[in-house]
């Protein structure tokens, strides 16, 4: 996937050599702490998640999108200003997601309830190009940055039925996208040394893990008797299964790869201390 992007990493590299040479008494350095919250946005109606019921003869199943993109988000970074318009900035984002949950139903003999949680975390490498108005105590200024993101995703089963209670925990990794950040804000000087900001972010972008892996199953992480079919599931373009042979439990499930959407638009506060003028 990272092949698809190297003539933005060119073009962003190639434009901020032409401004390194720039000798402009205005040349700023900035490191800047923000905060703030992402909303997953195009969602999508995902096989693994879905919400249905089943009563007798009848069978509902309900539309739910799944946007995995919402949460917490935590930025630094280090931003150069080669005059009163341009900059670059080298930094990092901590995300924290929010959990989606799904649930379903089953009433036939006796109620079965199966709900199923997921949320993902991860960290972001961001290398950006910055363009501000350059003039007053509020400026706007506007950035694209390349970005790297790194995580995986926490996926938990719960099936009660009757008296009894069933549950299994799986991580899902690697999650890996090369990808664009763009963004729009407005720096609000408090004084010459400190500023404020609001900031609005938006990515588009899913990722498509490797492998699937069972961590917890009823409680217990003690896993060493469960079959690797039962425990590792690996994700690939294409598969072929032949149903003559009998499966071998010693080696992991394969299903086709899946994707889950992490787009968002994020909405962020923080401030920035002049370093260097």
């Amino acid at each position: 996937m990272i092949r698809c992007y190297p003539f933005l990493l060119h073009g962003f590299v190639s434009f901020a050599a032409l401004f390194m040479s720039f000798n402009g008494s205005a040349q700023q350095s900035f490191a800047s702490l923000s905060a703030g919250y992402a909303f997953g946005i195009h969602g999508i109606q995902h096989p693994l998640f879905e919400e249905s019921s089943i009563s007798g003869n009848t069978i509902t199943t309900q539309a739910k999108a799944l946007a995995l993109g919402g949460g917490y988000r935590y930025r630094g970074d280090i931003r150069f200003y080669f005059n009163d318009y341009i900059g670059i900035g080298l930094g990092g984002d901590i995300f924290r997601g929010k959990w989606n949950e799904f649930h379903s139903e089953r009433k036939i003999v006796y109620v079965q309830t199966t709900s199923r949680r997921a949320c993902v975390n991860g960290f972001t490498l961001m290398a950006s190009l910055h363009v501000r108005t350059g003039e007053g105590m509020v400026q706007p200024y506007a950035s694209v940055s390349p970005s790297f993101f790194m995580g995986k995703m926490t996926l938990i089963d719960t099936v009660r039925y009757e008296e009894q209670l069933k549950t299994a925990t799986w991580e899902y990794t690697p999650l890996r996208k090369l990808h664009m950040t763009y963004a729009a804000g407005l720096d609000l000087y408090a004084t010459e040394e400190l500023l404020f900001f609001l900031e609005c972010q938006v990515q588009h972008f899913s990722v498509s893990p490797d492998r699937a892996t069972l961590l917890v199953r009823d409680g217990s992480d003690d896993l060493e008797d469960v079959p690797n079919s039962e425990k590792l599931t690996v994700f690939q373009d294409k598969i072929s299964i032949d149903y003559t042979q009998v499966p071998d439990d010693n080696l992991p499930r394969k299903e086709i790869r899946t994707w889950f959407p992490l787009d968002n638009f994020q909405i962020r506060l923080g401030l920035r201390i002049l370093l260097q003028d």
